[in-house]
């Protein structure tokens, strides 16, 4: 209102009346739920260094992926043959980056 730039003894005064009524303190009711989450994976918690983790996971994405070829080959090896591993490839070790990034999301 424009009253309220003048002085404050230049103020309009009403004589305000309140009503004795009391009313009821109205009260809200909230529920409030909260849920701990869990990790899901506990293998984040087992390596200490992100880049373990990733080698480790991409040998067992090495691992899934011969044994598929080999049980479709019907490949056996003997025990007096010896395997080669060979080093983890720049593709396995970011499949295995991005495998584990999708996990966490």
């Amino acid at each position: 209102p424009s009253w309220l730039k003048l002085n404050e003894n230049e103020w309009p005064s009403e004589n305000f009346h309140t009503s004795d009524i009391e009313l009821p303190e109205g009260r809200v009711a909230a529920l409030v739920s909260g849920i701990e989450a869990k990790p899901q994976y506990d293998i984040f918690n087992r390596f200490s260094k992100f880049s373990r983790l990733i080698r480790v996971v991409a040998f067992c994405h090495r691992f899934t992926k011969n044994c598929k070829i080999k049980g479709i080959k019907m490949l056996h090896v003997n025990n007096k043959d010896s395997v080669k591993v060979q080093p983890l490839t720049i593709e396995e070790l970011e499949q295995s980056r991005i495998a584990l990034v999708r996990l966490v999301q």
